[in-house]
């Protein structure tokens, strides 16, 4: 008996290029690519190029992109094959600093939520303004 496949790599598909039935290519980390066609009958694709084994992961609705990590550690935004959004053009220094605004909007969060637990439930009120600017911010870096 045959030993099944085990993938290599993983891709992100979006649900909705499934559910419109449109081809849609994959394309590989190698520059190869393999257009599939919903429905999908394999969740396992393997290049012609690289011979890499990838699984195909599908995600519902239209996210765009997903949060991941390059080889060498970095966060990065890794894009849906099959998206309808718009190709994001973010440099690696102003992706850095939303992470960074977003850490410390969470710490902020976290610091006065502890406070809640032994203070007045009043002190929840910082809480507009910090996720108003931290909004207001992300959009302009965006």
């Amino acid at each position: 008996m045959a030993k099944p496949l085990t993938p290599d790599l993983f891709t992100f598909v979006a649900e909705i290029a499934v559910k419109r039935g449109d081809p849609t290519p994959i394309t590989f980390n190698c520059g190869g690519v393999i257009t599939i066609m919903p429905p999908l009958q394999e969740e396992l694709i393997i290049c012609a190029k690289c011979e890499s084994r990838i699984k195909l992961l599908v995600l519902s609705g239209d996210p765009g992109y997903v949060m991941g990590r390059s080889p060498n550690g970095e966060p990065m935004l890794i894009p849906v094959q099959g998206s309808s959004k718009e190709k994001l053009q973010i440099s690696a220094y102003r992706f850095g600093l939303l992470v960074t605004l977003y850490l410390l909007f969470s710490a902020c969060l976290a610091w006065h939520l502890g406070s809640l637990a032994s203070k007045s439930p009043s002190t929840i009120g910082a809480l507009d303004g910090s996720s108003a600017r931290f909004k207001i911010m992300s959009m302009i870096l965006a």
